[in-house]
């Protein structure tokens, strides 16, 4: 079966590692000793595109699994007829990182540059994509007290919390404040909904 697997060209891959890299699926799973990487070869499911806003999602091996072994592809949204099934190639980093950043990973990981509604450059849709995953990214931060973005594949400009007296400035507040985790947890919520991701 893996000699029958083809690169972007429709070529057969020269080497073991290339066509790993174009055939496997990372995600997170958070154990008793902490979150760890795993990486699946899936060949087929590997065949779908990339999108930072996808209406599929692989869950974990428990969910992506069937009883009889059998990948599965969750739809996350409704999906027309016609429509492109696709899922996100980094959903450990991506609902956290700017376009600018995502289509760096694209290129060295996968050797595409992204070209998702998210993705192109210039547009309002874009811009608004950057702020929102921009503030999910802090939210994060500040909820945790871990930067989303500290172990991503490309190299990003360190996260930095400013306290600001202006009113024009939002100003993130948890601490032992539980309204205010509250009514971040619901901006976050609005954010991923308003951007079109998956649940968190």
């Amino acid at each position: 079966m893996l000699s029958d697997l083809r690169n972007a060209q429709g070529r057969p891959f020269s080497n073991l590692s290339d066509l790993f890299n174009f055939n496997q699926h990372r995600y997170g799973v958070r154990g008793p000793e902490g979150s760890i990487q795993v990486f699946e070869l899936l060949p087929l499911l590997s065949r779908f595109n990339h999108s930072c806003l996808p209406n599929a999602v692989i869950g974990s091996t428990a969910t992506a699994v069937a009883r009889d072994g059998a990948q599965v592809l969750r739809a996350v949204k409704d999906i027309a007829k016609g429509d492109e099934i696709t899922f996100c190639y980094d959903p450990a980093f991506f609902p956290f990182m700017i376009s600018e950043f995502r289509r760096q990973v694209t290129r060295i990981c996968c050797g595409f540059d992204c070209q998702c509604t998210a993705c192109c450059p210039g547009t309002s849709f874009n811009e608004a994509s950057d702020l929102r995953r921009h503030l999910l990214r802090a939210i994060e931060f500040r909820t945790t007290r871990k930067d989303p973005l500290e172990k991503a594949n490309v190299e990003v400009p360190p996260l930095r919390m400013i306290e600001s007296p202006s009113p024009f400035v939002l100003t993130l507040v948890t601490g032992q404040n539980p309204d205010g985790y509250i009514q971040l947890m619901s901006l976050k919520n609005m954010l991923v909904a308003a951007e079109g991701l998956p649940e968190q």
